[in-house]
């Protein structure tokens, strides 16, 4: 092998060295980023649960808290969330607006998990309240939808018809079609009021990912472009 040949190998195993342990250090970025999200997350739902009414003065210092609303389900303008499955069973999630006892407004809440037959207007029939409910949960910021719009849910223009079927919980996208003032946040239950009730969503996912896992691996590549770089460079020098 030539000079030139050996000076472009070597500068090749360093190069992906260096992108290998940079990408180490990124996914250790990410840990570190995460679990200080974790540990906002956990000192927030340590606080006494908030009791929720139509004045919110600042959404997004309660979000991840527990809250409880106490109101009456408005069936009415209930919608459900696509492709939910739960154990490997079709379903959808039960939204539905909770109106305030004190009428100052609603929120949107997340009641969990249904079979997909229940999901049409019918099936949904079952999952019906009138009475006057108290709900526990957790506040949790509204979804973005997608940045592809052909993925995106087709929020209704004035006068057409409501939608009933969405893929995210995009709350400004159905405050579009709810005659009254909602929360900018909803509220995923984690006690629901007595009777025949969907199954609560899964708790808030406060794990430490992935990350340090990757962060190995990817040192680990680095190790093996720089120990195979230079004992095969060392087998070829002493070959001369």
């Amino acid at each position: 092998m030539s000079h030139s040949r050996t000076a472009i190998f070597a500068g090749v195993v360093f190069l992906l060295g260096a992108v290998c342990v940079r990408l180490g250090i990124w996914q250790l970025d990410r840990l570190a980023e995460r679990r200080g999200n974790n540990a906002r997350i956990e000192a927030r739902l340590a606080q006494p649960p908030f009791e929720l009414g139509g004045d919110l003065p600042d959404a997004a210092s309660l979000l991840h808290r527990q809250a409880t609303a106490r109101g009456r389900f408005d069936a009415s303008h209930e919608v459900v969330l696509l492709n939910r499955s739960r154990d490997g069973e079709p379903g959808v999630h039960l939204i539905t607006p909770l109106q305030f006892e004190d009428g100052s407004g609603a929120i949107l809440v997340d009641r969990g998990w249904i079979p997909l037959e229940d999901g049409t207007p019918a099936g949904r029939g079952a999952y019906a309240s009138q009475s006057v409910v108290e709900v526990k949960g957790v506040i949790l910021p509204r979804e973005e939808e997608p940045r592809w719009s052909f993925l995106a849910d087709d929020t209704p223009a004035p006068g057409e018809a409501p939608l009933g079927e969405w893929r995210v919980l995009n709350v400004e996208g159905i405050q579009a079609q709810v005659p009254y003032p909602l929360l900018p946040v909803y509220l995923q239950l984690s006690d629901a009021p007595d009777g025949i009730q969907p199954i609560p969503g899964a708790p808030l996912d406060l794990s430490e990912g992935p990350h340090f896992g990757y962060a190995v691996q990817w040192f680990a590549f680095a190790t093996t472009a720089y120990v195979g770089g230079v004992f095969w460079l060392r087998r070829r020098l002493r070959g001369k």
